[in-house]
């Protein structure tokens, strides 16, 4: 099985390339809970980004939000230690 923050950093790659992000993320990381700070909320944004992407395609604000975070917590993923 892939490292959970590999498979984070997948999934915010994939959804900022306009991919699906899946509703199979909790199937990915079935147990959000032994995540470290970053990597919990990595998985909440994406599962943000999912659940509002009706509201990110009616609100352009929202969109730029929602993408900013994501690229952010890319960031984060790859330079913050694992707590």
């Amino acid at each position: 099985m892939e490292r959970e923050r590999e498979v984070l950093l997948r999934r915010i790659r994939l959804a900022l390339a306009g991919g699906d992000v899946g509703d199979d993320l909790a199937a990915s990381l079935p147990n959000p809970g032994t995540l470290d700070r970053v990597e919990k909320a990595a998985w909440i944004a994406l599962q943000s980004w999912r659940d509002d992407a009706e509201i990110r395609s009616a609100n352009s604000l929202w969109e730029h939000f929602g993408r900013q975070r994501l690229e952010d917590l890319s960031a984060s993923l790859v330079t913050a230690p694992a707590d």
